[in-house]
Order: C-alpha cells, then structure tokens, then sequence
C-alpha cells in the first residue's frame, strides 16, 4: 500500500465526507445510490426502497391489526375516487381529441392515470407527449422514478427499456439530477456483467456534461468519488489495490483543478488522504481565483427567476467567459445551462449553435444541438433554416460514387418537409421552398456531366413550390416571382443559352404583374446579353421594358445606355436617347392638358433631341433677354406641389363643421359680422396634475361628447379643445378633472376608441424638454405574450378573443388599430402562463380566416434602434432592402431643394462672422458668371 493514501483512514472517513459534501452544497440535493444491490456497498447517498405496488407512497405503513370496517370505508373511498379520475379522464381524452398538440391536456392525463394506477396508459401518454415536446428534467425524472419501482420484477427486456430512457432523458436537456437518476440505475445494477465499466462511462460522461456547472457539478464529481473509494475496500489483491489507488487520486487531482461551489470543503477533506503537490495546489488556488469571479454571476443567476432576465444574464455570462478566453467545453456548459432554464429562447439556440459552428466544429454536435433546438422552438422559422443549413453543410457524401449524396439529400428532405409543416405561413413557406431549391440546384454541377435525375427533381420541385405557395398566397408575390425567376435563370444556366421556351418563360413571368418591375426584367436582359447574342433583340427587349417598368424607369434607361456604349454605335445610341427621352416624357405628360407629378424629377433627363426642346430656350439665353429688359417681369406665383396630384388636396381635408354663428347688427338687421375666434388661454401650472392630453380625436367631436368620454373615470371639470381661427377642432385638447385620482385612470383609457377613432391620453407635461412618450406596453421577450398579424381587416376585437380563449385564460386581447380606428390587421393576445400560448401556436400558426393566412408568434418586439445596426444573417441576402421588388426611397422624386441630406462631417462655414463686402455686380459681370456655365 503506497505511503500517500492511508486506506483505513479514507474508509473509516467516507460517511463524514459524505455528509460534509451534503452541507457544502445544500440539504435534500440527490447523492449517490447503493453500490451494487443486494450485498452492495453503501456510499453514504440515499437508498432507493423497492416498491411493493408501483404507486405505493414512500413512507406508509401498513397496519395489519386494523378492523374489517375501516378497511371497507377505505375501499369505498378509493373507488370513489377512481370514478372521478375515470371521469376526469374521459373529458381529457374528448379535448386531446380535438387538440392533440395541448401540452397541459398532456400533463392532466398523465396526472390523472398515476392516480389511477394505469401503468401501461401513463407510459403510453408520457410516450406521445415526447414526441410532441421534449420534456423537462422534473417530467423526466418523475417517469425515471415510477419505471425504477417496477424493476425488481422487472424481466430484462423491462430493464433495457429503463435504460433507453434515461438515455433519451439526457439528451433532451443537460440536468444534474437527470444524470444522478442515471447513475443510481447503474449502480443499483452493479452485480451485473460490466456492470462497473457501464457505471464509469455514465460517471464520465455525466463529468463531460455537467462536471463544469459551478453550481451543481460537485454532486456528480462527489458521487463519483465515493464509489472509486468504495471499490477501494473490495480490492483483493495488492496489484488490484495499487490500481484502484491511483485511479481514486488522479480523479480527486482532476476534481481540486475545476472551480465549483464547496471546493475548499472538499480540499480540506482529501488534503489529509492524498498526498497534494505542487503542481495540485497550484491548479487548486487558480481554480479558487477563478471561482470567486465566478460566484458574482452565480448569485445573480439564483435571484432572478423571470425566464427573460435569467437569459440576459447567461448571454453577459458567456460573453465574460469568452472575452476571458475560458475554456470552449465550460462555455458549452454554460449554454446548456441557459436552454434548459429558458428552452422557448431562439435566440438562445441560434447562438448557441453559431459557437459551436465557430469555435468547437464538432458536425455531430452541431447536428444534435440544430435537432434539439427544432423541437423547443418549431414555430422559428430562422431555428429551422440553421438546421437546413447543417445537413447540408455536416452530413457528408461519398465522393467515390459520382452522383451519390443520398444520405444528404434523404435527410434534407425529411427536415424540410417537417419545417414546412410548423412554419405554414406565405413568406415563411416562401423561404422554406427557396432554401430547398437552392440546394437541390447546387447538387448539379454545370461543369461536370449532368445527372438527368437531379435535373429532373429540381424540375418538379419548382413546380411544386409554385403550387403550393398560390394556395397560400395571391399574386404578385415576391416569393413567387423570385421562384419563377430561379427556374428561368436555372434553364439558361443548364444549357448555357437562350432558346424559345426560355424566352416564353420569361414572357409569362411579365404577364403575371412581374413586368412592372426593374429587377425582374434586368435579370431576363442579363441573360439575353450573356446567352442570346442578338444585339437587335436586346433593344427591342429594352424597349418593351421602357414601357412597361413602373418602379424604376431612370434605372432600365441607365441600362440602356449602358449597353449601347458597350455594343452600340452613334447612330444606336442617339436613337436610344432619342426613345427613352419619348418615354420618359410620355410618363410625365400622357395626355396633354392633364397635370401629373413628375415621377423623375430630379433625376437625370435623356430629352436631349425631343422636338419641344429644341424650342424652348436655355436657361442661359432666357438671363440675357431679363438683363436687357428695363422692367424685368414679375414672377408667378409657383403652383404648390400637391395641388399638382389629382385628388390629393381632398386626402387630408378635414370633415366641414357648422359654421359659426353669427350676430345681428343693431343698425342693419341683414348685416351680420362673425364671431371672433376665442383669444389665448393662460397656461394655469396648479392643473397640470390633474390633467391629461389628449390626441387623435374625432373633428366632429366637441366638448361634451368627451366629457360623457371620460366621465366613467371622474368628474370632468373643464375640457379645452383646441380649435382655428374658423372655430374648427384640430383634434386635441386638454381635459382637467376636479379629483387626482381621476387622472390616473384616465390615462388607462389610452387608445380607447371614441366615435371610430383611437384616442392618445396621456399626461400633460408644457416643458417639451421633460417631454417623454410613455409606452405603456413592454418591448422585452414575453412567452405568454403572442403576436399575430394577418388577420382579416374586418375582425373584431371580441371575435379575435373568442378564437383564442379555447386555448386558456387570456388576461389581454388587443386589436392594433390605426389613427383612423381601422385595424391593421395585427393584434397582440396575454395567457395566464406561456403553454397557452405555446398550444394556441401550434394548433392556429398558419392557419386561415376569411381567406387571409394569419401569422402566430412569440411576442419579442425588437429595439427601436435595432434597423440601423442589424447585420444580414447567415441566410440573408447582404441587400438594402429585403424586399427585392420593394421600391426606392421615396425622397427620389421629391425636388432637390426639398430634399433631406444627410449631414457631413466636413466643419461647417462661421455663420458668427461676416464675409468682407464686395462691390455691387453690374449685368455685365452677371453675364460674364452665366456664360461661364
């Protein structure tokens, strides 16, 4: 026996330890099991009793004196009681039926039949829920515990599915007390063949999953201790003992390196029992450093307990770690940690898995964390493109075979379809189909031979998607153009040409509304120039699209020119000027005597041989014959620009309003003279807490209609509706009330809608500068909170509530509406706790109402400030807009007097000092500066 390790004494010790380790980390935490069943050796854990029945209580006793009569009551109870479970029963079954995805119908049925004693059935709806959901440690280990009682007359077919189990409970989340049910299940079956290198692969992987938790991970390392020093004592020979040494001191040197809570209990208990070196000591005191660092973000983490402040804190906590370079595998840990307290956070996921995909690169991992993350969040359409983007990326090929990526290929297919079917939705179906044709098309390679089955799959798919989007959509659609645009560009691709039924492709596209689009038709004239080799038949294309663009027409005449100075001649290219100047010309003026807005004003103008130019007159020969008139003409007023636009001078137009009464003159009874407007009202400061602001009325409102308003919160004291000159409301106003908490439940009463229209209360603040716009709802991640937008225009708020209330209680229903009172078609919906919200997801996403696909979400609204930082994502195009048809800006058109321009950083002019004087300019030297130009 080797000097370092006094046997006697670590025996003798090992239930002191035990306990002290149980103080270190906290009462009633889960040690280990009995080593080995009958016979075994105790580690100083909890035993696990044999149940008589399965569901016989821990702690009963049996009394066997008890009269004939109380076992009889007691009999009649329990049948009571299974009547009303049975009952219970049958009306859990009727709603599964009808909602098969509710997950609190899954756990009342499964409540319900542990009550009943159904083994069988309660095993069989613990299966169908986990294949619905992933279940949480506290369901998994419950289902553990019930299947363990059964194993002492269990057969070992019995016994293998218990260890299945466990497997697919570690899988789903990384729990410490999952791995302890674990472990106690191998140490209870010890005796068996490999029962001790079963037990130290669980202990070893559970080390490799949760021996890095700060919080936690000692109960693992602990137990884990205890049965290499209980495998000490059985040790028969001295070779046998010498071995199980040095295996029971490397593992506590390996435990003294790692920072977790208790480790200085646990240094002070093993400093007397191994020998500690330097080396030991040094990893010991850099782990204590570590851990005292660490202790800070442990302590916050055990006092927040709102799902998306602990989601916070575990994302600035790995951010730590990685700027503290921290070891990749406890990061891991920390993200493991951080989905199991907050599974629902896609965000989570996403960069959970853009870690391991930067940093560790492990395919499989990558693969089980992108699966994992599907089934916790199905209804994120992002979560399902990442796992597309892995099969694709990690499940290999064998380059040996030519054409051969059947397992890629199988297993793509499987995800998309199930991705389909959670995100249904038009633009999440769109994005869906488009990522899957893309990859289909990347498995053919237009410089090797072509595999006419993979041809002919892509072929298919393209019509495929293109049904079932118009089954969710209408036309024009972005998704559809863009599919459509794909297949015309994949058919010119594969043959490297144009040929007729191309060209006829392309002309369907135009004729189904695409037509008005740059993008689309420089995509076609892309390809006529690349493929097509007619120069004649790419201007008369450039001709139609001249006509036929509405979005951009500036664009496709840039195009135009372009192309005739790359292929053109002179004379091709004053014909091009020529016809786009024509064009151009026709889209301002296409009737004469009719005004329009010029749609390219401001832009450059190609109208240089139009034949109304040549008759009007420069602007330098007009200035000449103005110097030379004595009287130079008087200026007409400029038309206003919106009295250009047919009908927009009537948009905005406030509703006519009684006019104003009027007087009698005491000298003339038919002149009559009107009242002037009411003068300014003196601001009284005393009021201002007993005041609201209020906004977005009715014209048609007045003063007593928002008395009766607000007069279900208070009496109305005084109401001040402002008004112009002509005594016609300009919407807003001020009401005061005679008590102070009368203004506290006014501004409840914000956006309640008053004659059709929303109205804005809020508090009245005069100094702008102190100003703030309240917003009485949150912006942070809510998972009882949905978001739905889609729905049809003309739904109600009650009908939108009635839709939802079968899914549970809702504390909030609120429909959006615009400043007019219309809907917008978005509404957001408040459940008591976030599984109602979770069913009411999966069984109405995607669904359709009055023929309108409505989209349900998590509510997660994202940060004002958010547009103008967010980077493209992975999957993303790097593009300006996401929209590709999207128009431009609108400020394009707008003169360029009137336009915004950004500021520069250049040092702007001394406006405080004045230029030195210069001499007054004679029409000589005005000439002279316009000749210049």
């Amino acid at each position: 026996m080797s000097s370092d390790l006094d046997e006697d004494q670590l025996l003798a010790d090992s239930s002191e330890e035990g306990s002290s380790d149980e103080e270190s980390v906290g009462e009633g935490t889960p040690g280990a099991g009995s080593l080995g069943g009958e016979g075994g050796i105790s580690l100083g854990g909890h035993q696990r009793a044999g149940a008589a029945s399965f569901f016989a209580s821990a702690g009963a006793d049996e009394d066997d004196d008890d009269d004939d009569s109380g076992e009889g009551d007691a009999e009649e109870d329990m049948d009571v009681d299974e009547e009303v479970l049975q009952s219970e029963l049958d009306v859990v079954n009727n709603k599964l039926a009808s909602e098969p995805y509710s997950y609190d119908l899954y756990l009342e049925k499964i409540r319900i039949l542990k009550g009943l004693g159904e083994l069988d059935k309660l095993r069989s709806a613990r299966e169908k829920m986990n294949v619905i959901y992933p279940l949480s440690p506290t369901l998994w280990i419950e289902w553990l515990q019930d299947e363990q009682k059964m194993l002492s007359v269990a057969t070992d077919e019995e016994k293998e599915y218990v260890f299945t189990l466990m497997e697919r409970a570690v899988k789903d989340y990384t729990s410490v007390e999952v791995w302890l049910e674990y472990i106690n299940l191998c140490l209870s079956n010890m005796n068996e063949e490999n029962g001790v290198v079963r037990c130290r692969d669980v202990f070893e992987r559970a080390l490799g999953c949760c021996g890095l938790n700060v919080a936690m991970g000692s109960l693992i390392w602990d137990t884990y201790r205890d049965f290499e020093a209980a495998l000490l004592a059985t040790m028969v020979t001295e070779e046998q003992q010498l071995e199980q040494e040095k295996r029971f001191i490397a593992l506590c040197k390996r435990q003294l390196a790692v920072p977790l809570l208790g480790m200085k209990n646990t240094f002070n208990l093993l400093k007397n029992k191994i020998d500690i070196d330097e080396n030991v000591e040094s990893a010991y005191k850099k782990a204590l450093d570590r851990l005292k660092y660490l202790e800070s973000w442990e302590a916050k983490l055990v006092q927040t307990s709102e799902g998306s402040q602990k989601s916070s804190i575990y994302n600035d906590y790995i951010a730590q770690e990685q700027k503290f370079k921290s070891n990749p595998a406890r990061i891991q840990c920390l993200y493991e940690r951080a989905i199991t307290d907050s599974p629902l956070d896609a965000q989570l996921w996403l960069d959970y898995i853009d870690y391991l995909t930067k940093d560790l690169k492990i395919p499989d991992l990558i693969m089980d964390i992108c699966e994992r993350a599907v089934r916790n969040c199905s209804w994120t359409l992002t979560v399902w493109l990442k796992y597309l983007w892995a099969v694709e990326t990690f499940i290999p090929i064998d380059e040996s075979i030519e054409y051969d990526d059947g397992q890629r290929f199988d297993k793509m297919k499987t995800v998309f379809e199930k991705a389909l079917t959670y995100c249904g939705t038009g633009d999440q179906a769109g994005t869906l189909w488009l990522k899957y044709l893309e990859f289909l098309r990347r498995r053919i390679d237009y410089e090797k031979s072509l595999d006419p089955k993979k041809v002919e799959i892509l072929r298919k798919t393209f019509t495929a998607a293109e049904t079932h989007l118009l089954q969710l959509v209408q036309e024009p659609n972005d998704f559809i153009s863009q599919i459509l645009q794909f297949q015309a560009r994949f058919e010119s691709n594969l043959i490297k040409g144009m040929t007729g039924e191309i060209r006829e492709m392309w002309k369907a596209i135009f004729n189904r509304g695409y037509g008005q689009y740059y993008r689309v038709w420089a995509q076609y004239l892309t390809l006529e120039i690349k493929y097509g080799a007619d120069v004649k038949r790419v201007r008369a294309e450039l001709g139609r699209a001249m006509l036929q663009i509405q979005d951009d027409p500036q664009s496709v005449a840039d195009f135009w020119l372009n192309f005739e100075r790359d292929y053109g001649d002179l004379i091709s290219q004053s014909v091009a000027e020529a016809k786009i100047s024509k064009a151009l010309e026709n889209m301002v003026y296409p009737n004469p005597g009719q005004n329009y807005t010029n749609k390219n004003y401001g832009q450059k103008d190609y109208r240089q041989n139009n034949e109304q130019g040549k008759n009007k007159k420069r602007k330098w020969q007009q200035s000449d014959e103005m110097l030379n008139n004595a009287v130079p003409p008087k200026r007409e007023k400029p038309t206003p620009i919106f009295d250009t636009v047919d009908g927009l001078d009537n948009m905005f137009k406030m509703p006519a309003v009684p006019k104003p009464k009027f007087v009698k003159s005491s000298s003339n009874d038919s002149a009559k003279t009107e009242q002037p407007p009411p003068g300014p009202v003196k601001h009284d400061s005393s009021k201002d807490n007993r005041t609201v602001f209020v906004s977005n009325l009715h014209f048609s409102a007045d003063e007593s209609m928002i008395k009766g308003f607000f007069s279900e919160v208070g009496t109305v004291e005084e109401v001040r509706l402002v008004k112009d000159f002509k005594l016609r409301s300009k919407g807003f106003g001020y009401v005061v009330f005679e008590k102070l908490e009368s203004h506290a439940n006014a501004l409840k009463m914000d956006r309640k809608p008053l004659e059709g229209r929303p109205v804005f209360v809020s508090k009245c603040d005069p100094d702008k500068n102190t100003r703030q716009v309240q917003f009485k709802y949150s912006t942070a991640l809510e998972k009882n909170k949905l978001f739905v937008k889609g729905l049809p225009f003309s739904m109600s708020q009650e009908d939108l509530r009635k839709l939802f209330a079968e899914f549970g209680a809702l504390k909030d229903c609120r429909l959006v509406a615009n400043r007019t009172g219309r809907s917008k078609g978005i509404a957001y919906l408040e459940f008591e706790n976030a599984s109602h919200a979770a069913a009411a997801i999966l069984k109405t996403d995607g669904s359709v109402i009055d023929g309108r696909t409505i989209s349900v979400s998590i509510s997660n609204p994202p940060a004002k400030n958010e547009g103008k930082s967010i980077q493209p994502s992975y999957f993303s195009k790097a593009t300006a807009t996401t929209d590709p048809l999207q128009r431009r800006e609108r400020n394009v058109f707008v003169p360029r007097s009137l336009q915004v321009h950004p500021k520069s950083d250049a040092p702007t002019a001394d406006l405080t000092t004045n230029p030195p004087p210069t001499a007054p300019k004679s029409n000589d030297d005005f000439r002279k500066l316009f000749m210049k130009k």
